[in-house]
């Protein structure tokens, strides 16, 4: 349903390149970034807010939905908003007042048991707003109206498929990943025609039940691997980088024998051809839910083009973006204290839990301090593995798990310097950081103490606080950046993810969600 309402590196970041078609207004055109290829990741040209006068930033406006919990990430192109909430609703809002112009609810059909919890962005591109919903479908909107230009099924939902990616447009393409491992889901990449949604190339990330040399066997389990969240594209080299989740049975290895390629590992496709180029296995053998949830992020170093990522198991990695050579030592970001869950009844506190270290939050690169930031989550679990039975579309964690102790739970804020990979400085919250980060050009990093219900600005060189505001709901996301008649802005998306405080501790559990843009002087 649609509601209108009124009428050198090898790569630089450059604003033209950001910049939206009308008056030299900066955008913000993909979930994980201004610009929806190159380095930087999350990392905005814009300096007008600096670390002189972030202090006097007030809110602009304020948009309230009716809708509980939101992960998203806004866009902003041509003046408009383009933001969404949980159960798969997009709103088009003035970008100077906050005013709707547009709504669209699908009407979602069967989805998994998380399928209907809500995007974690949108995709634009040639005047369409991407969405991939809960139920496995792909819509492609118009984004002057909103009303449905076509909708592709993406995958079976009685399989466990389902969608929560944010969908990437690059010249003429669509690339969107699968959701669905913690049930069992075959997962994977793939490639759309962006004028109609006609599939061009998948990668499966793992391996087909029983093929030769398959670590996936007869099961009927179809061994996990999903891609939580958003690739990063280099167009110079034709390469894109996937970030790939958990292997199925979560937590009951026993069943799935090896490393379990390439689960919980980084991998560099093709972007014209989906052919893989290289993998970097972070947690071979996962036993904990360690996902390499996060998107990965490209920097130039010393030694070259790198890529970073985050990793569930509390990790950063940096690799060749060549050859998947590991670049730097991983260093620890969270509390770390491990061991395998025990198949004799009893249970264990492993530190991170599966809700720990990095979740989806991605990561920005700063090219004027050579840091990323990376947010942490210190939220342990009790673990219990066990064999189980795998039923197509139910919960495959072949584990009894709950959360630790609440009063153990806290997060971090990590800036790594990218030429060494270690730890530059850190911030330690009184509640686990999840959502990611925003840098800026004018020298600071923003990002949100999640459970708390408070936005931040840091120093993006040495840390500190140079700025916060209380918005009484759980945020699960970072700001995106943009530029309007020459005013900078900065709009987050809070409400909540629909896990909750139960999951990720604080104050506040999910709520209505509201996008909220601050500007200097209000």
């Amino acid at each position: 349903m649609t509601r209108v309402a009124g009428a050198g590196v090898a790569l630089a970041l450059t604003a033209a390149g950001m910049a939206s078609a009308q008056g030299g207004n900066v955008g913000w055109l993909s979930a994980n970034g201004p610009n929806p290829g190159g380095i930087g990741g999350r990392y905005s040209t814009l300096s007008q807010i600096n670390v002189n006068n972030v202090r006097h930033l007030r809110v602009a406006w304020t948009y309230k939905t009716n809708v509980v919990g939101s992960e998203d990430y806004p866009l902003e192109v041509n003046g408009v908003v383009y933001a969404a909430a949980n159960e798969d609703n997009v709103y088009a809002l003035d970008a100077a007042t906050g005013r709707l112009l547009w709504h669209f609810a699908p009407k979602l059909g069967a989805a998994p048991t998380w399928g209907p919890l809500g995007p974690r962005g949108l995709g634009y591109g040639a005047g369409t707003v991407y969405l991939a919903t809960g139920d496995a479908k792909l819509y492609a909107l118009d984004a002057a109206t909103g009303k449905v230009k076509w909708v592709v099924p993406v995958a079976p939902t009685h399989l466990g498929y389902g969608e929560t990616v944010a969908p990437l447009y690059y010249d003429g393409v669509v690339y969107l990943g699968s959701s669905g491992s913690d049930l069992g889901a075959r997962g994977f990449e793939e490639a759309l025609d962006a004028k109609t949604g006609k599939l061009i190339w998948r990668f499966y990330t793992v391996p087909s039940r029983n093929a030769p040399g398959s670590w996936v066997k007869a099961t009927g389990n179809m061994g996990g691997g999903d891609v939580w969240e958003t690739p990063t594209l280099d167009p110079r080299t034709g390469l894109m980088y996937v970030s790939v989740g958990n292997p199925a049975p979560d937590y009951y290895g026993v069943t799935r024998p090896g490393p379990d390629h390439w689960t919980d590992s980084v991998v560099a496709l093709n972007m014209k051809t989906g052919k893989f180029v290289w993998g970097f296995s972070e947690v071979p053998h996962d036993l904990w839910d360690y996902d390499a949830a996060s998107p990965p992020v490209l920097f130039p170093t010393g030694a070259g083009l790198v890529v970073g990522e985050a990793g569930k198991d509390g990790y950063w990695y940096e690799l060749n973006a060549k050859t998947g050579e590991l670049m730097t030592m991983p260093e620890a970001f969270v509390i770390e204290n491990h061991v395998a869950p025990p198949t004799n009844g009893t249970k264990v506190l492993n530190w991170p839990g599966s809700t720990g270290g990095s979740e989806w939050s991605p990561v920005p690169y700063d090219p004027q301090t050579g840091y990323t930031y990376v947010s942490g989550l210190n939220a342990p679990n009790w673990m219990q593995a066990k064999p189980g039975k795998y039923a197509a579309g139910a919960d495959d964690f072949g584990t009894v798990f709950s959360p630790g102790p609440a009063k153990d739970y806290s997060g971090t804020f990590t800036a790594f310097d990218v030429n060494s990979g270690a730890i530059a400085w850190q911030v330690h919250e009184p509640t686990p950081m999840v959502g990611g980060a925003t840098a800026t050009a004018g020298g600071l990093v923003f990002t949100a103490i999640s459970g708390d219900g408070v936005v931040v600005a840091y120093d993006a060189k040495t840390g500190k606080l140079l700025w916060s505001a209380h918005t009484g709901k759980m945020i699960s996301t970072a700001p995106s950046v943009y530029s309007l008649g020459g005013k900078e802005y900065v709009v987050y998306a809070v409400g909540g993810s629909a896990l909750g405080k139960s999951v990720y501790g604080g104050k506040y559990t999910t709520s209505d969600a509201e996008f909220i843009a601050y500007t200097l002087g209000g």
